[in-house]
């Protein structure tokens, strides 16, 4: 499950590793996704952050088997923004995000 949205609301959404489609619901509710879009290649982890200080979460990837993440700053298709590798490929680890220096 990802969470996104901007200031002290998070909603939910979905990411369907095996099509690539990220699903996501502007409030928690019940209902069909309010936007959906192709991102990434198949079995990648999703991973929600706000990568561009924007106040606003959006949708990035991580690839377990390279250890390469890749971060969008728009929730729409199209290509990462950022894109890096960051620990050792292929040892199972699981991404987390966060604000972890505080900074803004």
């Amino acid at each position: 499950m990802l969470s996104v949205g901007a200031g002290p609301l998070e909603s939910i959404g979905l990411y369907d590793p095996s099509s690539s489609l990220v699903y996501l619901r502007f409030s928690n509710t019940v209902g069909y996704a309010d936007t959906s879009f192709g991102y990434g290649q198949t079995g990648a982890i999703p991973i929600a952050g706000d990568y561009d200080a924007d106040a606003m979460d959006t949708v990035g990837l991580f690839d377990g088997t390279s250890s390469v993440f890749f971060l969008r700053n728009l929730n729409r298709p199209g290509y990462a923004e950022r894109q890096f590798g960051y620990g050792e490929a292929g040892q199972g680890w699981k991404p987390i995000a966060g604000n972890w220096d505080g900074a803004t």
